[in-house]
């Protein structure tokens, strides 16, 4: 009691009697009012006190503990006033922690999780996919998913080798290059089709599939070329090939004749078969010569 005749009691006591705390205070005589911020960490919703003699009794928020609500538990964020899982944890109000193993079926190098998300979310190692990383794509194949399923190459695309994609279906087969791990295929070229693509065709070689011989040649698959010097005696002004590329097609010089321009014919003569031969006149018809014909017979 307080005043000059003891008629006051102050508003931290009991209004009747004034020998215990108010209503919302504590510790008699000093009756300290309890107050979120100052006996809870400001992380409670409601405080009172105990008994009104010991100390506060704080009611938290969401998963705060100790009695002065200042202790987030491990796996629950703090700075959202332990209203969430901290990185890498799930399952608030639980914190379950995210594992390679457990969430990941140990086929990734990483795991983590985040607010937006009610589950884990996995790195997955090479190229294993799927929420958990237990999907492996048909390109792809081997125990860790790191290498390109059989017929493929180029880890980690491993594009399907075709023979019309990647030999310009002139091949009779494509396979991947012999590597663990290839990157490249071979082409089986048709005919005579070149490597590494099939693309190009030799010219000694012709036809729409590389498999007849080229112009001025002869006798496929050898598919020699004709010449003047080698199949016309050095005696044609051009050569090529018979429609069937079986022989050689000489255009002779002169009045050269014969398959190979061999041949001088007898009414004509000289080094180049450029002149009349003997008793006969008149280049390049070179008549026979004849007494009768040319001198009345005298």
């Amino acid at each position: 009691w307080t005043g000059s005749s003891c008629d006051s009691c102050a508003a931290i006591y009991t209004q009747a009697e004034c020998v215990q705390c108010a209503e919302g205070h504590f510790a008699y005589d000093v009756c300290t009012m309890c107050t979120v911020k100052d006996h809870c960490s400001s992380h409670a919703s409601t405080v009172v006190p105990i008994s009104r003699i010991t100390t506060c009794d704080c009611t938290s928020n969401h998963t705060w503990t100790g009695d002065s609500c200042d202790i987030c538990p491990p796996g629950i964020d703090p700075a959202t006033d332990c209203a969430q899982c901290l990185v890498g944890y799930i399952g608030f109000p639980n914190h379950v922690k995210c594992g390679i193993a457990t969430d990941c079926i140990n086929n990734a190098d990483s795991v983590t999780s985040s607010p937006d998300f009610p589950s884990c979310q996995c790195d997955c190692r090479n190229m294993w996919s799927g929420a958990t990383c237990s999907q492996c794509d048909s390109q792809f194949d081997g125990a860790d998913c790191d290498v390109c399923a059989s017929g493929r190459a180029g880890y980690n695309i491993c594009d399907l080798y075709t023979i019309a994609d990647h030999c310009e279906n002139h091949a009779s087969a494509v396979t991947p290059a012999p590597d663990p791990n290839p990157t490249s295929c071979t082409c089986t070229c048709r005919n005579h089709w070149e490597l590494p693509d099939c693309l190009t065709c030799p010219p000694q070689f012709g036809g729409s599939d590389c498999d007849t011989c080229g112009i001025h040649r002869i006798n496929y698959p050898t598919c020699t070329l004709c010449t003047v010097n080698d199949d016309c005696s050095n005696h044609a002004s051009t050569v090529t090939s018979n429609s069937q590329q079986t022989e050689c097609v000489c255009t002779c010089n002169q009045k050269w004749s014969g398959a190979d321009c061999s041949t001088c014919p007898t009414e004509y003569s000289g080094l180049d078969c450029n002149d009349c031969g003997t008793a006969h006149i008149n280049y390049p018809f070179c008549t026979d010569y004849t007494d009768a014909l040319h001198c009345n017979g005298h």
